[in-house]
């Protein structure tokens, strides 16, 4: 659920570039699965956990459609830049 999930907006940052970096990091967990699949079928690291690339296992799309359900439920005024 999105609600465990805290980005400190310290001053001078808006929303909006907190729900890019969020669309970002999130986003990321996917091509991190696929990064971890590739490294273990070429037999790199033998015997070794590459949880780093897949942190929410079988979660990940569930994950994933949450954090974009998120953004899309965000009000336009988080999206827009405040000087």
């Amino acid at each position: 659920m999105m609600s465990g999930l805290r980005l400190g907006l310290s001053a001078g940052r808006s929303t909006a570039r907190a729900l890019g970096a969020l669309y970002v990091i999130e986003g990321s967990t996917l091509g991190g699965k696929y990064i971890g699949r590739a490294l273990d079928d070429a037999g790199l690291f033998p015997g070794r956990r590459l949880a780093y690339f897949d942190p929410y296992g079988a979660h990940t799309g569930q994950r994933w459609q949450e954090t974009l359900t998120h953004i899309e439920r965000r009000p336009l005024d988080d999206w827009l830049e405040r000087p």
